[in-house]
């Protein structure tokens, strides 16, 4: 009795069926955003232990076209000194790590890409409780002007760059500048700047802290 009335009614059956269709697609997209950014386990070691530091601004937000009442707190990234006196003052972390996100050009050894990929502290990887599946980590120099001309890759870029050779290790990749492969990271890698995002990180890059840069 349904399908009858369903036939002989077309213009309301068309419209009942793309409302549940935007409805059901609707649905599935948000379950699946909350699903892999709040429900689903951050793929780290440990990490109902990781948390995020931000800085937050109160002054110098009066003005002309202030508001009156307090000055409202605005949440900033962290100044590079800022993040070295953290580290070495505060004792309830037992590590602590900086990154920035950046796109990038990859060229030589192949097409051009646009790429994106992390700049980040030495301590990144030993922060997450993760290490390259190859080669190593950045270390702690590296993380200076002149001695940051070395790349860990994603296992994505291993096999799609360089054929997952095993002697990747010591190759160059030019990202605007020359850089030494010293590791590449499990498949299973996911950057703190990807989850949610619709492309993934290609590259990780030491941080150099130069007067004025602002990190994550």
């Amino acid at each position: 009795y349904a399908m009858r009335l369903l036939v002989r009614s077309p213009r309301f059956t068309a419209a009942a069926v793309i409302t549940l269709t935007l409805g059901i697609g609707a649905n599935t997209a948000i379950f699946s955003l909350v699903s892999a950014v709040l429900l689903r386990p951050l793929p780290y070691a440990e990490p109902d232990r990781l948390v995020a530091v931000w800085e937050v601004v109160t002054e110098g937000l009066s003005g002309p076209g202030a508001k009156a009442g307090p000055a409202p707190a605005q949440r900033t990234a962290v100044a590079p000194a800022n993040l070295v006196d953290y580290a070495a003052r505060v004792t309830s972390l037992p590590s602590m790590a900086s990154y920035a996100s950046l796109g990038m050009n990859l060229t030589g050894g192949g097409p051009p890409e646009r790429i994106l990929g992390e700049e980040v502290s030495a301590t990144y990887f030993q922060t997450l409780g993760m290490a390259p599946a190859m080669g190593r980590a950045f270390s702690a120099d590296e993380n200076t002007a002149g001695r940051n001309r070395v790349v860990i890759i994603s296992h994505a870029l291993w096999q799609s760059r360089f054929g997952g050779s095993p002697d990747v290790l010591g190759k160059s990749l030019r990202l605007g500048e020359t850089h030494q492969v010293v590791g590449v990271m499990p498949p299973d890698f996911v950057a703190l700047s990807q989850p949610g995002a619709t492309e993934a990180i290609s590259v990780w890059l030491p941080m150099v802290f130069e007067s004025g840069s602002l990190i994550n």
